[in-house]
């Protein structure tokens, strides 16, 4: 059980990182480039 919740909350947080990163990525590219952005 401890494991297996270990492995989920890996999960959670490299899930969180990945969307940290893309948004981050995302604002930088729409400030530097407003008309390639959304």
């Amino acid at each position: 059980m401890h494991r297996t919740r270990g492995i989920a909350a890996d999960g959670v947080a490299t899930k969180l990182v990945i969307v940290n990163i893309s948004a981050t990525g995302l604002m930088a590219r729409c400030e530097l480039a407003p008309d390639v952005g959304a």
